[in-house]
């Protein structure tokens, strides 16, 4: 994977390459066989770093829906719910399992989609 960064006037943009799919990138190695895909989401960045990995979702779904599919999801999985926080636009949810975390941001675009930011971060 290739990350560009590009400055001006105050400004920054970012950019990602890494291999697609007919359904967008796909998802950092440690996502796989931990961390599910929201049915229908698609991958709009996907990010590997020592800090924790991060993928970027996009959906056809309310915020609160997402975060739902993820409180089930994770904690049939066992891992361990240890906050969500009720956001303006949407909600963000913490898990833990041993010493790994999982960070879910669904925040809603108000068009009926969603933006979705999922953080694993590395174990300790």
């Amino acid at each position: 994977m290739r990350i560009a960064l590009a400055a001006a006037a105050g400004a920054l943009a970012v950019g990602c390459a890494a291999p697609a799919r007919a359904s967008g990138m796909d998802l950092p190695e440690s996502f796989k066989g931990t961390v599910p895909l929201f049915a229908g989401s698609t991958v709009a960045m996907a990010v590997q770093h020592k800090e924790g990995d991060q993928a970027h979702l996009e959906c056809a779904a309310l915020a609160a829906e997402v975060v739902a599919f993820y409180r089930k999801s994770m904690t049939e999985k066992g891992w361990s719910e240890d906050a969500v926080v009720t956001l303006p636009q949407g909600q963000t949810a913490v898990f833990s399992k041993e010493k790994r975390t999982l960070a879910v941001t669904a925040l809603d675009a108000g068009d009926g989609t969603c933006r979705v930011v999922l953080v694993l971060a590395p174990e300790e």
